[in-house]
């Protein structure tokens, strides 16, 4: 959306704030290496979402609603700002998010989630297990050609001989 890659949340569904978008598929982005499904992201909202940013640990939107607002997300929440001021929240865990609600009006908010300590360990581990899988393609890789090599000079040696 708007040249950005956006994962899917529920049963492939997709949040997208209202206004007009520029929206393209890609159907080889979800087997991209990319650390963007680390990021927080938004499961649902009641309110109307204006706009949307997503950070590797914050999600920062504006929404409108003339009731309070029940916002969903797939991280849990530790910090809310809610138009520059510290909000109190309760987050109420459910199957799969962390849900908050958020007052009527017109806001910007921006959600924290996680703790540095662990962010660091989920990016370490996502880049440790890439790294793992390339070296593990790159070892059958490199093993088979020296297989393939051995055959065709084993049988070059064999023809010489006769």
């Amino acid at each position: 959306m708007d040249d950005l890659l956006l994962s899917p949340v529920r049963e492939n569904q997709f949040v997208i704030p209202s206004g007009e978008h520029i929206v393209s598929f890609s159907p080889n982005a979800s087997s991209s290496l990319s650390a963007h499904q680390l990021q927080p992201r938004i499961m649902s909202i009641t309110g109307n979402l204006l706009s949307v940013v997503y950070e590797m640990r914050n999600v920062i939107f504006d929404y409108t609603s003339d009731w309070k607002t029940l916002a969903a997300f797939n991280r849990e929440p530790t910090a809310i700002s809610m138009d520059g001021h510290p909000y109190q929240f309760t987050a109420v865990k459910g199957n799969d998010c962390y849900s908050v609600v958020l007052p009527p009006g017109k806001h910007h908010v921006e959600i924290v989630t996680g703790d540095p300590f662990s962010y660091g360990v989920n990016i370490t581990s996502f880049w440790s297990t890439t790294a793992i899988a390339m070296f593990g393609a790159l070892a059958v890789t490199s093993l088979f050609g020296m297989y393939i090599v051995l055959v065709v000079v084993r049988r070059r040696t064999a023809y010489e001989r006769k």
